[in-house]
């Protein structure tokens, strides 16, 4: 037969194992919601573009904020957009008019994937593909 103490051991850990919080993946499902990853994007062809990080910040029920950066943060700056159900439109350059570039994506709870495009005055210019991770 078990002790007071074993029994008061045993009832504690179960306890304190049930208690500890369960990290789960960022979301920007609803307002004040947060995503933080590394974006990396491809070419057309498929081939590895370039790597960063971005954040993206959930301000209302469907506008996006946040900030992102590339080549190890020698070009980057903030962004804007809108998410709709799963579906996320990021532009990356929001204070331009000739050179943006954009993000059009669905958002999978750890992951978002989707298409860029890269767009002047004149129309788009190139094109890809790109995925970010969360951290």
């Amino acid at each position: 037969m078990r002790d007071k103490t074993t029994n008061l051991a045993i009832i504690l850990s179960v306890l304190l194992l049930g208690s500890c919080t369960h990290t789960t993946a960022p979301s920007i499902d609803n307002t004040g919601g947060a995503f933080r990853g590394t974006l990396i994007m491809y070419d057309s062809t498929g081939s590895k573009l370039v790597e960063g990080r971005i954040f993206l910040s959930r301000t209302d029920s469907t506008d996006i904020a946040g900030s992102w950066s590339l080549n190890e943060g020698r070009q980057g700056g903030r962004l804007t957009g809108w998410i709709a159900d799963s579906t996320i439109s990021v532009n990356l350059n929001p204070d331009l008019v000739d050179a943006n570039t954009y993000l059009i994506g669905t958002y999978r709870g750890a992951t978002i994937e989707g298409r860029w495009f890269f767009s002047g005055i004149a129309g788009p210019i190139d094109h890809g593909t790109f995925v970010v991770a969360s951290d």
